[in-house]
């Protein structure tokens, strides 16, 4: 009465384990409730038995679990809809766990830095560059222990011996209790940026030091003019004496 129709031969499968003197201690399904509409329900089976071990019967007992799963898969959906946004995002998204231990790393991660799909999941620290590492560490663990979000620059080894520079934004990620449950890490690819920066840097000092040639060009030339002036005088002088 109570059991979907689609349900019917998980529940008879479950009774012969119950004749069988096994016990289901939790089992998530579902059941149809008096209005018609189909809930879920989380059940425990076990069965009872006389002084002799012989099975007199069985205790199935329910407990609504329509919100609980109502709430799981409205994260699951959300996760879903995220994952899908990382998956096809041109930053590299990585998510740390409070151990240290890499929990995810978008596929943007193989793009950027040559390398194979889970080729470097588990050891894209070891792909830091060794002058970046202690800094990094050091944001890492203020965000899980002050619980704050960070910014910073590091290098990360491409699989043709480049270094990669990343500009990365940390933030940790929080448990209801205020306990720090992961952290996610935004990172983008700033070589060329950078490279270009330095370049326009350099052009700018150039041009500053091609004014300051044609400045220092324009002081000496004046007294030099004034000098030949000087000489021109000089020698017609040195004609109208000999005259």
């Amino acid at each position: 009465v109570i059991t979907p129709l689609h349900l019917q031969n998980e529940s008879r499968e479950i009774i012969d384990l119950l004749k069988q003197g096994q016990s289901v201690p939790l089992h998530e399904t579902q059941r149809i409730h008096k209005d018609g509409t189909v809930f879920d329900v989380s059940a425990s089976f076990s069965n009872i038995c006389d002084m002799d071990g012989k099975i007199m019967g069985f205790v199935i007992v329910y407990r609504d679990i329509t919100s609980q799963k109502k709430v799981e898969r409205a994260l699951r959906e959300s996760e879903a809809k995220y994952r899908l946004i990382a998956e096809h995002s041109t930053d590299l998204i990585t998510v740390i766990d409070p151990s240290g231990l890499i929990q995810y790393v978008s596929p943007s991660h193989y793009t950027v830095l040559g390398y194979e799909e889970g080729a470097i999941k588990g050891a894209i620290i070891d792909l830091v560059h060794p002058e970046d590492m202690e800094d990094l560490s050091d944001h890492f663990m203020k965000a899980f222990v002050k619980k704050e979000p960070f910014q910073t620059e590091f290098k990360l080894k491409h699989k043709n011996g480049d270094w990669i520079l990343l500009e990365t934004r940390g933030v940790p990620v929080m448990t209801k209790e205020g306990q720090v449950e992961s952290l996610v890490t935004f990172a983008r690819d700033v070589t060329k940026a950078k490279q270009t920066e330095e370049l326009m840097l350099k052009s700018e000092k150039l041009c500053v030091l091609g004014e300051l040639a044609a400045g220092v060009a324009h002081e000496i030339r004046n007294p030099l003019t004034s000098l030949k002036g000087f000489t021109k005088l000089l020698t017609d002088a040195d004609d109208v004496i000999r005259l």
